[in-house]
């Protein structure tokens, strides 16, 4: 079976391994290497998801994934345990939503550029937000 961390694992990989010759595939899974980390962490410290009719399953919305990692940001520092100061989880909001709008562009606007360049910056942020998370929140990386 799998988990976050092995679906985390194997989209990185998959978008390294698409980077150049097909840039649109690869930011596609940049940023599903980046929604499973983010799964992963949310899970771990039993973030409520929310129910999906149409899949007929319980999951984190694309839509508020950086919003609920702001939330559990806050969970903790009201017990007197900063997670990140407020710069770094910006930018960690920011990666998150960088590759969330590659990936939308990516799949679904064709008349969109996506160049090799461009991959190398989903890359970039995918791997600093998987070892942000992975240092924050003390997953296995």
């Amino acid at each position: 079976m799998a988990t976050w961390r092995s679906m985390r694992d194997d989209n990185l990989r998959a978008a390294k391994l698409l980077a150049e010759d097909f840039p649109r595939s690869g930011a596609s899974r940049a940023y599903y290497a980046v929604y499973a980390a983010c799964c992963d962490v949310l899970e771990s410290r039993s973030v409520p998801k929310t129910w999906h009719g149409r899949s007929r399953a319980w999951w984190y919305p694309h839509a508020e994934l950086a919003d609920l990692l702001e939330g559990l940001a806050e969970k903790y520092e009201q017990y007197g345990e900063p997670l990140l100061p407020p710069d770094q989880l910006s930018d960690l909001c920011g990666r998150i939503e960088r590759l969330k709008n590659a990936r939308v562009q990516a799949d679904y606007v064709p008349a969109t550029p996506l160049e090799a360049a461009d991959m190398q910056d989903c890359l970039r942020d995918a791997v600093a937000v998987i070892n942000l998370l992975a240092d924050v929140f003390e997953v296995e990386q």
